[in-house]
């Protein structure tokens, strides 16, 4: 069995960039390789800033710029820096000058190649952008001479968070932003406005700043962008906590949601009978896990009643069954059947019909040292 690839950690990658830079000094090259502008645009600004800093001409190259001259670039490549000891040469978004001409290395590829062999050369090359191999030649001759690859990936949007969402890499990504910039902001507002924009860390890095400068709370300053998903929506009327739920409810029904092949689902009768597939499966297991608890056994063992075994699974659930008796989970279960009869009849249901439940569903919130 092939070994599972290791998640990788962009920010942590960043982090290890400048800090190298910081204790070394520049190397000779750079590879950003991945789509995320915010990543690439703070790895190249570090690595900018430390060569004007040490005196190298700075060179900037982008295919997507129309302004773009191939004969430029390789001018800066090949000929000695007017000014300065070296050059800094940055091209972003080079996936098509790295392609081979006639089975052959481009001429950009052979530029690269004889700037980094030429030990008399100093100064950086940078190279970023989508589509970067590995096993480019470029990409291993800059590891060759010292340089550095970081991991300039998009972070996973929500609805591909495979564990809980809000323990997930752009959560955490928001939280460590925040704290950066100077502004407090609890776990669940992070999840609430990683929910509202997206996995645009561009976006979320300007809501934020936007937040410390007005002072507003994240609830009354964050528009919503984003739809979300049925099952998130699904799992905050499991929550039993209205405000996040009509949070993700009202916006999954005006936008719909993209689906993975790109079509946008925006009828209410198909968004509703997606929420209600999962709530059937989670109220059922609640129900099963609250009966076997009724009868003296722990939770452990009455998850394993319900199907559920794993730690991330359980993780999930204990959450939902506090406060919540078999009564409770019966009702539950009730409310559940009668939302899909009502799909299935004429009148349907809407937005409405789930902001109600999200209400009928409300548990009040924990707190610590309550009397029983």
């Amino acid at each position: 069995m092939a070994a599972r690839r290791q998640a990788t950690d962009p920010q942590a990658d960043l982090d290890k960039l400048k800090a190298s830079i910081a204790k070394d000094g520049l190397a000779r090259g750079y590879l950003l390789k991945g789509d995320e502008l915010f990543f690439q645009d703070r790895g190249i600004d570090a690595i900018v800033a430390a060569a004007k800093g040490a005196g190298l001409e700075y060179c900037r190259h982008d295919l997507n710029d129309p302004d773009f001259q191939a004969g430029a670039l390789l001018d800066d490549l090949g000929a000695l820096p007017m000014f300065g000891t070296g050059r800094c040469v940055v091209v972003r978004n080079p996936a098509a000058l790295l392609k081979k001409v006639a089975g052959e290395d481009s001429p950009f590829t052979r530029a690269v190649l004889a700037d980094l062999a030429d030990a008399s050369r100093t100064g950086t090359i940078v190279i970023a952008g989508s589509g970067l191999r590995a096993d480019h030649a470029v990409a291993k001759a800059i590891l060759d001479a010292g340089g550095r690859s970081v991991d300039c990936s998009g972070l996973k949007d929500l609805s591909r968070e495979f564990n809980d969402p809000r323990r997930g890499g752009l959560v955490r990504w928001v939280e460590n932003r925040a704290r950066e910039i100077g502004l407090k902001i609890s776990n669940d507002d992070a999840y609430f406005l990683a929910s509202a924009t997206g996995n645009d860390l561009s976006g979320l890095d300007g809501e934020l700043r936007g937040l410390l400068a007005s002072g507003d709370n994240v609830r009354d300053g964050v528009l919503w962008e984003e739809g979300g998903t049925p099952w998130q929506v699904a799992d905050e009327l499991l929550s039993g906590d209205p405000g996040r739920a009509l949070a993700g409810i009202e916006p999954l029904f005006r936008s719909g949601f993209q689906q993975k092949d790109g079509r946008s689902e925006r009828s209410s009768s198909a968004l509703a009978t997606m929420i209600l597939g999962t709530l059937r499966t989670k109220v059922r297991q609640g129900f099963t896990i609250a009966q076997g608890m009724s009868t003296g056994l722990n939770f452990g063992a009455a998850a394993e009643l319900a199907g559920l075994s794993g730690r991330w699974q359980l993780n999930q659930v204990e959450p939902l069954m506090r406060g919540r008796d078999v009564r409770a989970w019966a009702r539950m279960l009730e409310d559940v059947g009668d939302f899909e009869r009502a799909v299935r009849s004429k009148s349907g249901v809407d937005e409405n019909d789930f902001a109600r439940l999200a209400l009928r569903w409300r548990r009040e919130p924990e707190r610590a040292g309550r009397r029983r």
